[in-house]
């Protein structure tokens, strides 16, 4: 493995340049298709590149990996015997994938300057550049860090929705059965006799399972009354989702056997799922793990890696 030579980075003094124009020269650097008129001595924030001296530290010529204080202290191939011998390559894949996305994925002017401000506000810098300036450095950050920090998920949030939205309707419909939800009573008693004798109180309106299941009932639903739910059809035992499925709310099933265990079921409530915005956005999201997960398993496997889709951040062509 070839490794990419890190040297402490060394920021250039802001001199007098306000925050603002700070501000402004980190975002329309970032939106600009060439190199920003307001850049900050040596920090290029077009490339996120920051020219520095580099600082060998008596290590020589090896490339080196500063963990912190500006002091070299891995080599690349110490930190490669680190990667293979505690498990870091996964991480390492997933990082690189994820920086391969915010880096292709654009913001609109408006909602990056707008999310940048909000982010260095919360980190309490309103307009001090040497209060900046310390923090970045105790921070071990460049501008363009700050920046990848600040927009990180509106920037995947945008991918995710720009790449995988149209999917979204169709996953709905091939994992609506498990999305659907019910709530049901239940007691399970080891003894078969005891099985029918509750079903046939309940049956007769003698008692109910909120009368019986903490008194008999040997799961968890003993200290919620016999309710179970709501909960996903899938989640259940499968022999329990075949027969809820088939019930109507209100229906009281006769005892059946399930492993070792006797059951009274009645199902309460059937709640068919929606698409509405919280069920989209956790559909999007395992749209994009299937796909994030596929290339992250090609970087490990050192397969060639296709494009990024990012003709669909435009509108344009079809998601790989």
């Amino acid at each position: 493995m070839t490794g990419w030579l890190f040297w402490p980075i060394r920021l250039a003094p802001w001199g007098s340049d306000s925050f603002r124009d700070l501000l402004e020269a980190v975002v329309m650097g970032s939106l600009s298709a060439g190199r920003p008129t307001n850049s900050l001595g040596t920090v290029d924030f077009v490339t996120s590149s920051v020219v520095a001296e580099p600082a060998t530290h008596g290590v020589g010529s090896c490339p080196v990996v500063s963990l912190s204080g500006g002091r070299p202290l891995l080599t690349v191939d110490h930190l490669e015997r680190l990667m293979r011998r505690h498990g870091l390559d996964l991480a390492i894949a997933q990082a690189l994938v994820l920086d391969e996305i915010l880096e292709a994925v654009p913001l609109p002017a408006d909602q990056e300057r707008q999310v940048l401000a909000d982010y260095l506000a919360a980190q309490g810098l309103t307009g001090d550049p040497g209060a900046t300036e310390a923090w970045l450095a105790a921070n071990r950050l460049d501008l363009a860090d700050v920046r990848a920090i600040a927009t990180h998920s509106s920037r995947l949030d945008r991918f995710k929705e720009q790449c995988f939205g149209d999917e979204v309707e169709i996953r709905f419909l091939e994992r609506k059965g498990d999305l659907d939800q019910v709530v049901y009573s239940l007691i399970r008693v080891r003894e078969e006799e005891l099985a029918e004798e509750l079903y046939q109180r309940i049956r007769e309106g003698e008692a109910d399972f909120a009368d019986l299941a903490p008194r008999f009932s040997l799961g968890s639903e003993r200290d919620t009354n016999g309710v179970v739910g709501p909960m996903s059809l899938s989640i259940g035992h499968p022999e329990l989702e075949s027969r809820l499925r088939v019930s109507r709310p209100g229906e009281l099933l006769p005892p059946f056997f399930v492993k070792d265990i006797w059951v009274v079921l009645r199902l309460e409530r059937l709640m068919p799922a929606q698409l509405d915005a919280e069920c989209r956005k956790a559909l999007l999201g395992e749209l994009f793990e299937s796909w994030f997960d596929e290339r992250v398993r090609q970087v490990l496997a050192a397969e060639p890696l296709p494009g990024l889709p990012i003709h669909r951040l435009s509108g344009q062509g079809v998601c790989p």
